[in-house]
C-alpha cells in the first residue's frame, strides 16, 4: 500500500473513534455488529459440494495417500481380472479413485 492509501485509513478510523468518544469499548462493539451485519464474499459463502466425511461413510479410505501396499493390492487384483466396484470395495476407495489410479500406474489407459 502506497502512503496516500494509509493516510486514508487512517483518518477514517480516527473519524469513527471519534463517533464513540474514542472509548475502546464502545468501539468494538460498533466493529462486532458491524462484521455481524457483514454479507459474506461469494469466496466465503461458496460451499463444497461434497464432504470428505461424508465420502468417508461409505469408502473409508477416500482421499487418503496411496500406500505402497494399496498399491500392490490394486495391481495384482486388477491383473486377477477383479472389476472396478470389486477394488472399490476392497481398498474402501471410490471407484473414480481406482480408475486414476490405475491410469496413473499404468494398467489401464
Amino acid at each position: 500500500m502506497n502512503e496516500s492509501t494509509l493516510e486514508r485509513i487512517r483518518a477514517a478510523r480516527h473519524r469513527i473513534s471519534a463517533r464513540f468518544n474514542h472509548n475502546p469499548q464502545r468501539l468494538v462493539e460498533y466493529y462486532i455488529n458491524r462484521q455481524s451485519q457483514r454479507k459474506p464474499t461469494p469466496a466465503e459463502a461458496s460451499t463444497k459440494a461434497y464432504s470428505v466425511a461424508k465420502i468417508r461413510e461409505r469408502y473409508a479410505r477416500a482421499y487418503q495417500k496411496w500406500t505402497d501396499d494399496d498399491e500392490a493390492v490394486l495391481r495384482s487384483e486388477f491383473l486377477q481380472g477383479r472389476t472396478t466396484k470389486q477394488l472399490s470395495d476392497l481398498l474402501q476407495r471410490q471407484p473414480s479413485s481406482i480408475r486414476s489410479h490405475l491410469r496413473k500406474i499404468g494398467l489401464v489407459e
